[in-house]
């Protein structure tokens, strides 16, 4: 049982006579006959009642019932082709750090997807070591992280964009719009992972034996902000504008803010870029320079 011969059965079930299904497929009736008879001795038993005079066919039972038979074997058919398409495309392989893969980097997709490039693009989201292990290891092509960078002597490390440190709170708060740090307690803090500098940061105002009331090493925590009136966190500017446009935290300012956060691109060493990592670094730039609130660097 051939492609062709399920092919050949289909038409006629479409068309309805043998002439039309052979102009459909570009050939002969006497070949489409031929395909046709070869399907019922394979499946053995008759799939078209043949009448002279008549010039339209008609199924068997069995004819009927080999329909989803057929429609499902030549969709088994496509989804082959469409497999071995896809293993020969290239990926572009992207691992970046949930902060940045979800409000950074979701107009860059677009932008790059946009291109119908003859690639597939790949994207995980990670921990900083995790970017430096797979870019290492040629997991990945590259990767963007943020907190402290490693050395690495397989990883080139550079700095993409700056942004500001803000205070997030609860709808409800009565955070004013400038909140001094010496106001805040500690104990009331969601503690979302920065860098080094912001512990730093932590530390001189509250001392090094503070202990926040939640601590998550994901930024992903600022989208399940808890409602706790005098809770508050700090977070990177590209967080709190999201959530404050999808009015689940109110947004302040420090009197005497944090550093700001710096975020990384991670590629490997010694290895030209590939042009389909060229062209999705000019599509974030592209983004980046339109961000007002981000220092871009590249």
């Amino acid at each position: 049982m051939t492609s062709a011969e399920i092919s050949a059965f289909l038409a006629v079930v479409q068309c309805g006579s043998l002439t039309a299904a052979s102009e459909m497929l570009y050939i002969t009736q006497p070949t489409l006959s031929n395909r046709i008879r070869t399907l019922e001795e394979e499946t053995g038993t008759p799939l078209f009642r043949r009448s002279k005079g008549i010039r339209r066919v008609e199924l068997t039972d069995a004819g009927q019932r080999f329909i989803p038979l057929a429609m499902r074997w030549e969709t088994l058919l496509n989804e082959t082709h469409t497999l071995s398409e896809t293993a020969q495309r290239e990926a572009l392989r992207i691992g970046a750090v949930y902060s940045i893969n979800q409000y950074i980097l979701p107009p860059v997709y677009q932008r790059f997807l946009a291109r119908k490039l003859p690639l597939s693009l790949w994207v995980n989201t990670i921990h900083p070591t995790e970017g430096f292990q797979g870019v290492g290891s040629g997991e990945m092509d590259l990767a963007l992280i943020d907190g402290n960078p490693v050395f690495s002597d397989r990883v080139e490390v550079q700095p993409v964009f700056r942004e500001k440190i803000l205070l997030i709170c609860s709808l409800d708060s009565d955070f004013p719009d400038l909140v001094d740090p010496a106001s805040l307690d500690a104990s009331d803090e969601i503690m979302l992972s920065l860098n080094r500098e912001y512990s730093q940061w932590h530390d001189y105002w509250f001392g090094p034996n503070a202990r926040p009331l939640f601590y998550s090493d994901s930024m992903q925590m600022a989208e399940v902000f808890p409602h706790r009136r005098n809770g508050w966190s700090a977070a990177p500017i590209s967080a709190a504008a999201n959530l404050l446009k999808t009015r689940r935290a109110k947004v302040c300012h420090f009197t005497q803010p944090p550093p700001d956060r710096v975020s990384y691109l991670l590629t490997r060493k010694d290895t030209p870029l590939s042009p389909a990592m060229s062209i999705f670094l000019e599509d974030l730039k592209a983004e980046l320079q339109q961000a007002q609130d981000l220092q871009n660097y590249l």
